[in-house]
């Protein structure tokens, strides 16, 4: 990353432009001398706790319906992680080039499973006030 005090640069704009062209920079460089799986592996290993937490809180959320048993959940917990990382992979790999990584990640939500479907669903419905009990007030 760009320093702006080592160009001396006061605006703070242009200080950002040339820490986002370097990152970028970077970022194609690395993507470029991977092949595919090295990118999706090295991608994998670097978001992993990242993804775990996510798929974590998402679970909680589906926890607090008690509708599950722990066997259940355990089940969907790998099915949210497995999405989530595909999504992170998607976003990681295509990073600056934001209409294919929009075009990707369209394509990618036609496989998000139930079980990340319902949690977002009860996550949204809870952040509105419809949620008394674990039971949603339509």
């Amino acid at each position: 990353m760009i320093d702006s005090i080592i160009y001396h640069i006061q605006d703070p704009n242009i200080a950002a432009q040339m820490s986002y062209d370097a990152n970028k920079k970077c970022h194609e460089g690395v993507m470029n001398l991977l092949s595919d799986t090295q990118k999706a592996k090295y991608i994998r290993v670097i978001s992993t706790p990242e993804i775990n937490a996510k798929a974590d809180a998402k679970i909680q959320i589906l926890k607090e319906t008690n509708k599950y048993s722990e066997e259940e959940l355990n089940s969907m917990k790998i099915e949210i992680f497995e999405y989530l990382m595909l999504e992170k992979v998607v976003y990681s790999r295509d990073k600056y080039k934001v209409m294919q990584q929009k075009d990707n990640i369209r394509k990618l939500k036609q496989f998000e499973p139930k079980s990340l479907k319902e949690s977002n669903t009860r996550e949204k419905v809870k952040a509105q006030g419809k949620v008394n009990r674990g039971n949603i007030n339509w």
